[in-house]
């Protein structure tokens, strides 16, 4: 039997609804290893009568874990303060001898093995496996035996002492050598804990400190930088004060049976009040907005229904043994669990019927996955149960070799490549080669942080830490430095770049981020509400305020913008939005199917878009007025045919995911070559091959062209490229091209010499925004900004106005109107003459712009297909239809006088820089700058055909060669010229080059951008290609708010978007955002940002669960996997979770979690069994 409180459900600071006991955990110290030390400290109104610990009445230790053997069998008790039994029925059984006895309900095991008794906790979020060892004491038929230590696999131990008393006084990580002392003190006439000490430095230094009042009680418990939780106590020892560093106290009131029956934060945070019905098993909640909650549970404790202020109603089912066997969401939808006799998940079934399958061998490890459309995953072990090889449903295998550490010390993909990893004594990996056998070096301190990285070219970056771990500094190559400094409940207090320009962060009483200051000393403020994560308004630079409403289930339905425009949402009872309403009172209706999947959109006009699933989850169908799209996808969502109306594209892969051919409907063909790091070497044309040539990084150094030109690339010691030299086969003739580029210690481009346009010299403020620009030594360019960052164009006398929210007005003689929903409906300009000249606007529900009014009476007309991807431009000169491969156009096909005229495209695979263009069977080959504007389009032998000089937001100032601009259409990357309107498309909205804005609103809000309008603060270092921006990795505080890195935006995280919270030993968080709208991601042709193992085990597609907040953060691990090896990180995955991933996202997890272990990084899920996906 076990006592664990499954299905237990908790509301305030934290309550169990169904015991009214307050609880809270909080870590102290943790020190990741072989066996890693995570040292928890637990609270808990129901262990009042139990014997007080070391830490005082009510509290206790992860580690004080037991083993109890008596005349009925053995108790274990957890780390987590749970008891689970395993009965002896059999009066034979003998505990001195060999025997294994299985726990089902807690998937427990219990054996004798060499000398030790050995607990195991088995199941997929148990990886990697961990044995908890007792030392027999088999004089006596009763004992409580202590740990004795914790040991993994190969024998590495974490090694646990105790004195005379039973007190621990010294444990000992025996891999990394490293160990912790426990002092005691006297306290209430008891012996209590005092201060975990460690070496350090050649110092004994405290990694927690423990105070208690006079009857023995914790009041304090203060970390190495003494900062402190602190708690206040009744007579009875409730606790009735809890202060969580670093924000206000939180109070509770009990009732006679000692239940909390109400909580309350600083400034009415989090106000909880408890109503109990003992006699139907209810409780009521009511929180700081009056609105109730009410929870039935059954008689173990576990809420089996949650019904909302609205109504809406949440169940769950459990079996006898207490195990999750069903959920459903309030609109009927119904996720079932099944186990096998050992308590093993061996089966999940999704509300539309799509069946999961594991099976496991005898040792608990699971050897075979099988999805809803009946394909196979296999997994094969070595003794130790470490993986040992991998094979996907198309029989493409992985085999992983360990040392007899544990050390994973190499692995063979599915091509026969081998990469290498090296360790160091203590287990840090120390080297690592990529699958081309280059090596980066790694180096550590003392307490294993990693502090310098020499990349496979030489290059090393540094880093400093203090002692709990916090980043300090990091010195890169060139000798650019970066600070970070913390307060004192080690929050990020500010941020230092290169150019010691400081952006800094303040917070409120209960940890919210309460502002925003930017290098300039222009705030941003946030409010929130008196409940979790409900930020409320936003207050720009400029005094402006975008605010948030939610409904009483805490779903937001209405968003009122900085500029005044208004979007409302409706949901169902499960929260997933059901209808959008814009400012103009336009409607889009959405209708789900019984897993939670988008299947139709009822658009303002009446027109439907519909969608069609497998049984997967991948996106087959999509069509709309316009087009019928349709998608043939391989077991990894990898897209193998597309349909477009009367056009496919049809694509191959390789077993690792790289697109190897690209076929079209218009006989265009070109075939790629890949190096063992799936890095681009070759590309085919039609039989015109291009190969391209890398350093140790990756990085293009050299670029053969069909007919012999030579593009060189060079990099400085900052990573950034230095130049660029485009040659011809001719000897002895110059280069066609020649640039150069210097940085500042920002990265910005302060220098570029080009030998076609001369020298442009540049200057940034403090915000690194384009301030001074000067060509050839003429001051050319000049800016400045208000608090907002709108921009005026100073050296062209042009003065502008901005309306609210950063939407331009006015621009020297011209005037700009807005809709209701914020997108431009209007624009005036007065022509040499002094004519008014009128552009009209016409947009969609969608906010796609679909007809343009221009001044002489002559309308051009948009279509798009139901990805927003545009399909067909039409006008007084003719039609252009357009066909894409994935977020890229494949073909422009020009109709002019009953004759059609195609241009054939190909980008960069993996990013939005062109590559060649075919058009009138003429070839050319884009030479690009670093950022991905095209500068030149040249033939195969490297002789210029179109060069092209921009102005600094994406402006053509001059150009040589073909005047026609629908040869070279592109702009910045993912942008497409329209000359009729002189816009760029690009693809959720449209750009302003001359003004260097946007026609509508950002459609992500404040997740795209501080500015609504705004390409990018500086679009000589950023780039948008999707008219989007998201993705993470994030700053997060103690209230779940994220902020960007790189800016101090917020991300206020819609309810609609799922988050998942990564957590390292020593603390540090990451927040990431589910989404594929990165800027960089091709979501069809193997979702370039995604990590290569995250890619192998993910669903790819623009609604696989690559784009998952979970499986962003496992790539980001598994991209800097020197930061967590030998660690254990923890992964949060924040609600609302999405019913359309099903159990897609459980599978992959099961998956990576051993490719994480297999690179000696332990990965902690919580909540387990959480089902999340994008929306």
């Amino acid at each position: 039997m076990s006592k664990e409180k499954k299905g237990r459900q908790a509301v305030g600071h934290p309550i169990d609804v169904a015991s009214g006991v307050v609880f809270t955990t909080r870590n102290d110290f943790s020190y990741g290893g072989a066996v890693p030390l995570i040292w928890d400290r637990r609270y808990g109104t129901d262990t009042l009568e139990e014997t007080p610990s070391y830490l005082g009445q009510g509290w206790s230790s992860s580690f004080q874990i037991t083993l109890t053997r008596d005349l009925d069998g053995f108790s274990f008790h957890d780390r987590n303060g749970v008891t689970h039994t395993f009965d002896i029925d059999d009066d034979s059984f003998d505990h001195r001898e060999t025997f294994r006895l299985v726990q089902p309900e807690s998937r427990l095991e219990l054996c004798r093995v060499n000398g030790f008794y050995q607990v195991l906790g088995y199941g997929p979020e148990d990886k990697p496996r961990l044995y908890y060892l007792f030392v027999p004491e088999d004089d006596n038929d009763e004992a409580v035996m202590p740990l004795a230590c914790i040991s993994n696999p190969s024998g590495w131990r974490l090694e646990c002492h105790y004195d005379r008393e039973g007190f621990p006084n010294r444990f000992v990580q025996g891999r990394e050598k490293r160990t912790f002392r426990f002092v005691y003190t006297h306290a209430g006439g008891e012996r209590r804990l005092a201060a975990v000490t460690t070496s350090y430095g050649g110092n004994e230094v405290s990694v927690a400190r423990y105070e208690y009042d006079a009857a023995g009680r914790l009041v304090a418990a203060y970390d190495p930088t003494n900062c402190a939780d602190r708690y206040a106590y009744n007579d009875a020892g409730l606790m009735i004060e809890d202060t969580p560093r670093g924000m206000g106290t939180f109070t509770f009131e009990y009732d006679e049976q000692q239940r909390c029956i109400y909580s309350v934060g600083a400034d009415n945070y989090q106000k909880t009040r408890l109503e109990y019905a003992d006699h139907a098993r209810t409780t009521r909640v009511t929180n700081s907005h009056d609105q109730v909650t009410t929870f039935q549970y059954n008689d173990r404790g576990q809420v089996e229904t949650r019904t909302a202020p609205s109504g809406a109603q949440h169940s769950w089912c459990f079996d006898e043994a207490g195990r999750l066997v069903a959920q459903i969401d309030p609109e009927g939808g119904q996720m079932t669990l099944g186990y096998d006799t050992l308590g093993r998940l061996t089966q999940v079934t999704d509300p539309l019927g799509g069946c999961y399958q594991v099976t496991y061998n005898t040792f608990h490890l699971p050897t075979q996955m099988t999805d809803a459309e009946g394909r196979v995953w296999t997994r094969e072990y070595d003794q130790r149960g470490y993986l040992a090889a991998s094979t996907d449903p198309n029989g493409a295998r992985w085999t992983y070799t360990h040392d007899a550490s544990g050390d994973l010390v190499k692995v063979v993909n599915a091509m026969g490549s081998v990469q290498k990893f090296q360790y160091d004594e203590r287990g840090n990996n120390v080297a690592h080669s990529d699958w081309l056998g280059n090596w980066a070096k790694f180096q550590y301190d003392e307490l294993q942080n990693m502090i310098a990285f020499t990349d496979p070219s030489g290059r090393t970056t540094r880093h400093a830490y203090d002692f709990e771990g916090r980043l300090l500094q990091t010195t890169r190559p060139d000798g650019m430095c970066e600070r970070y400094d913390w307060d004192y409940a080690g929050r990020l207090k500010s941020v230092t770049n290169g150019r010691n320009h400081q952006v800094r962060f303040d917070y409120g009483v209960n940890g919210h981020l309460l502002a925003v200051t930017n290098a300039s000393g222009n705030s941003r403020r946030f409010q929130w509400d008196s409940e979790p994560n409900r930020l409320l308004a936003v207050t720009n630079e400029m005094g402006e305020t975008q605010s948030y409403l939610f409904d009483s289930d805490g779903w937001c339905v209405r968003e009122t913008r900085f500029n005044g425009s208004v979007l409302a949402m409706e949901r169902d009872k499960a929260g997933m939005c059901r209808a959008i309403i814009n400012g103009e009172d336009e409607r889009i209706e959405l209708h789900r199917d019984a897993g939670g999947r988008l299947v139709q959109k009822v658009l303002p006009d009446g027109n439907k878009v519909e969608f069609e699933w497998s049984p997967s989850h991948h996106l087959t169908r999509a069509a709309n007025a316009h087009t019928d799209v349709r998608w043939e996808r391989d077991c990894f969502g990898q897209v193998l045919r597309e349909h477009q109306g009367d056009h496919f594209v049809e694509n191959q892969f390789n077993p690792l995911s790289d697109r190897i051919s690209r076929k079209t409907s218009l006989g265009d063909w070109v075939k790629f070559g890949y190096d063992a790091n799936s890095q681009i070497t070759e590309v085919n044309l039609a039989g015109a091959a291009m190969h391209l040539y890398r350093d140790p990084l990756g990085r293009e150094i050299e670029r053969r062209l069909p007919g012999g030109g030579l593009l060189s690339t060079h990099y400085g010691d900052h990573g950034l490229v230095a130049g660029q030299k485009l040659l011809t086969p001719q000897p002895g003739q110059a280069p066609s091209m020649h640039r150069a580029f210097e940085y500042d210690p920002a990265g910005n481009p302060i220098r570029t010499q080009d030998a076609r346009w001369g020298e442009v010299r540049r200057e940034f403020d403090a915000e690194n925004q384009p301030l001074i620009i000067h060509r050839n030594g003429q001051r050319v360019e000049q800016y400045q900004y208000d608090a907002g960052g709108n921009k005026q164009w100073v050296h062209q006398n042009r003065t502008r106005h901005y309306g609210p929210g950063g939407r331009i007005e006015a621009d020297g003689n011209t005037r700009f109107h807005y809709d209701r929903a914020g997108r431009l409906c209007r624009r005036e300009q007065i022509d040499a003459h002094g004519t008014p000249q009128t552009w009209t606007y016409h947009w969609d529900g969608q906010d796609r712009l679909i007809r343009i009014d221009a001044p002489d009476g002559r309308s051009h007309h948009y279509a798009y297909d139901p990805l927003g991807r545009r399909i067909s431009k039409e006008g007084p000169a003719g039609k252009t239809r357009y066909v894409w491969d994935t977020t890229t156009v494949a073909h422009v096909i020009e109709e002019r006088d009953g004759a059609e005229e195609v241009t054939s495209f190909l980008r960069e695979e993996h990013t939005f820089s062109p590559l060649a263009v075919t058009h009138q069977g003429r070839r050319a080959y884009a030479v690009n700058e670093p950022i991905g504007l095209t500068r030149e389009w040249v033939d195969g032998g490297g002789q210029v055909q179109w060069a092209g000089h921009f102005d600094t937001w994406g402006g053509l100032l001059q150009h040589e060669g073909s005047p026609d601009a629908e040869v070279q259409p592109a702009r910045y990357q993912g942008q497409w010229l329209d000359e009729e309107s002189g816009f760029a498309y690009n693809w959720f909205r449209y750009y302003m080059p001359d003004q260097g804005l946007y026609a509508s609103e950002d459609p992500l809000g404040l997740n795209g951008n501080n500015h609504l309008y705004q390409y990018a603060h500086n679009p000589l270092t950023w780039m948008d290609p999707y008219g989007l921006a998201g993705g993470g990795p994030y700053n997060i505080d103690s209230n779940g708010v994220m902020t960007d890195p790189n800016t101090g935006n917020v991300v206020p995280l819609s309810s609609e978007k799922c988050s998942a919270i990564l957590t390292t030993p020593q603390g540090h968080r990451s927040a990431f955002v589910s989404g594929w709208g990165d800027g960089v991601s091709n979501w069809s042709a193997g979702h370039a940002t995604t990590h290569q193992s995250v890619r192998q085990h993910t669903r790819s597609g623009p609604m696989g669960n690559w784009c998952h907040a979970e499986m962003r953060a496992l790539s980001y691990v598994m991209h800097n996997p020197g930061q967590f090896r030998g660690t254990t990180v923890t992964l949060q995955i924040r609600f609302p979770p999405c019913h359309q991933g099903g159990t897609g996202c459980e599978v992959s997890l099961t998956h990576l979690r051993q490719v994480l272990a297999d690179n000696d990084i332990r990965l902690r899920v919580v909540p387990r069994n959480v089902h999340t996906a994008c929306p």
